[in-house]
């Protein structure tokens, strides 16, 4: 809207715009004095009036911003943009150009808001951010966290040279390809170490996006990460990996040791209760007490055995390996089972373990040769579910009690060394496998071992030869 003011202040003409502008009729406006319009809000009357002043000696004020109400009391913002009406080359009158900003102002406010929320966002973050440029190195934007860490002031973050003037010549060279690897594809990661105004150097590490600056220049934001304390953490299961290896490897030995020594102990204990019983076989006392010891013999045998196949848990690589060539395998290690009619329909089946799932055959086969008394059959078959395959284990002994299905697994349980299925245990933990006893009393013992589809990895846990 246009509106003509005397060098008196009073309104001399206005324009149908500004009419509309303002809500009030030509008659509400000609003739008064810009101050007793109503339309100007009244705390802002002496700026106006300042200005006012001002234009009558010549000096003509630069576009300015005003509130204004129109006549039903709505609150608007303007414009104005003043000049002089000239005659003669005589100033006579004022001439106003007046715009309605409101909607502008609105974008303008909400802006703000916004750009406050996410200044104060990125200024409560522990991490610190930075804005670059890579091709001059001025700092464009950083956070009270960057300000804080590197200990320098704002008008120095101003003056220094990002990433130069912040870390060493080897971090640099690594700044250098990882800058070129943004620009490139838009982001990018590394480690590096933040060397702050007294010296001290901070590892870090950092993410950098390309972001486009308002011109349309390539700018990079960074944000990085204290790794202090992760490094400290780090560090402490180092030392600690470290001493458990050593403790490891001394336990190793000792083992090695203690189980060869005693083995030759145990042979010699052994053949001499084989020349005792010869020199004594008429004795029944006597030879009862010899089997004792050669009962106990074998246990230590056994318990030896089983310390040396514990220590193999988890040591191994895991390979693809063939369930029903397994089998055949522990069979080949045991005597017992003639007469016995094996049933196994797993030649086509393939699972992630090692060499230690023959030990768990092994193991089953043995517990039934010696507590299912005159098995006639064993059988291992499988059955795939949607998640799973559940492997199952069975003979036709008298079952184990609803009682001890789960007892029988824990350790030193039950009449031989209580390690065997001990071990089997721990063996289908080491492969992430859960196995349980699912038998009926009577019908024989049946171990299920339930196999996930998948590892932690994603990958297949089995697979189905063709």
């Amino acid at each position: 809207g246009i509106a003509t003011l005397g060098m008196n202040g009073r309104v001399t003409s206005v324009n149908k715009a500004f009419l509309n502008l303002t809500g009030f009729s030509e008659d509400e406006i000609v003739g008064k004095h810009f101050t007793k319009l109503g339309t100007l809000r009244t705390r802002d009357m002496p700026k106006y009036i300042k200005i006012f002043t001002g234009f009558l000696r010549g000096k003509l004020p630069p576009p300015f911003e005003f509130v204004y109400y129109r006549k039903n009391g709505t609150q608007r913002y303007g414009e104005a943009h003043l000049s002089y009406i000239k005659k003669n080359q005589k100033n006579i009158g004022i001439q106003a150009i007046l715009l309605d900003i409101t909607e502008r102002k609105k974008v303008e406010d909400n802006f703000r808001s916004e750009k406050y929320f996410i200044d104060n966002v990125i200024n409560e973050i522990d991490d610190t951010f930075f804005i670059f440029d890579p091709e001059t190195g001025k700092a464009i934007k950083w956070n009270t966290a960057f300000k804080k860490i590197t200990r320098y002031s704002n008008k120095e973050i101003r003056s220094l040279k990002a990433p130069t003037s912040y870390y060493s010549e080897e971090d640099l060279k690594k700044a250098k390809e990882t800058i070129q690897k943004i620009i490139m594809n838009g982001r990018g990661r590394l480690e590096m170490s933040l060397i702050t105004k007294d010296g001290k150097c901070i590892p870090f590490e950092y993410v950098g996006v390309l972001v486009k600056s308002p011109k349309g220049k390539n700018w990079i934001c960074a944000i990085g990460r204290n790794l202090t304390d992760r490094k400290k953490v780090d560090n402490a299961l180092i030392c600690a990996y470290n001493d458990l290896a050593l403790v490891n490897e001394k336990l190793d030995v000792i083992g090695k040791l203690t189980r060869h020594d005693v083995g030759n102990k145990i042979c010699i204990i052994r053949n001499n209760v084989h020349l005792a019983k010869k020199r004594a076989k008429n004795n029944k006392i006597i030879l009862e007490y010899l089997k004792s010891i050669e009962s106990a013999i074998n246990q230590t045998d056994k318990i030896f055995e089983f310390a040396k196949n514990y220590e193999k848990l988890g040591l191994e690589d895991m390979s693809f390996v063939n369930v029903g060539f397994s089998l055949k395998e522990a069979t080949m290690l045991l005597s017992g089972l003639d007469g016995t009619n094996l049933v196994n329909e797993c030649d086509n089946l393939e699972v992630m373990a090692d060499s230690l799932l023959i030990q768990l055959f092994y193991n089953l086969l043995d517990n039934s040769i010696k507590h299912a008394k005159n098995v006639d059959q064993i059988k291992l078959y499988h059955i795939e579910g949607n998640n799973n395959l559940s492997l199952i284990y069975e003979d036709k002994g008298n079952g184990i009690s609803e009682g001890e299905k789960e007892k029988i697994f824990k350790e030193g349980y039950g009449k031989g060394t209580g390690y065997g299925l001990f071990l089997i245990r721990k063996i289908c933990d080491s492969y992430n496998w859960i196995i349980k006893e699912t038998g009926k009393q009577g019908k024989g013992a049946q171990f299920t071992i339930t196999i996930p589809k998948t590892n932690e990895k994603g990958e297949k846990n089995y697979n189905f030869l063709q």
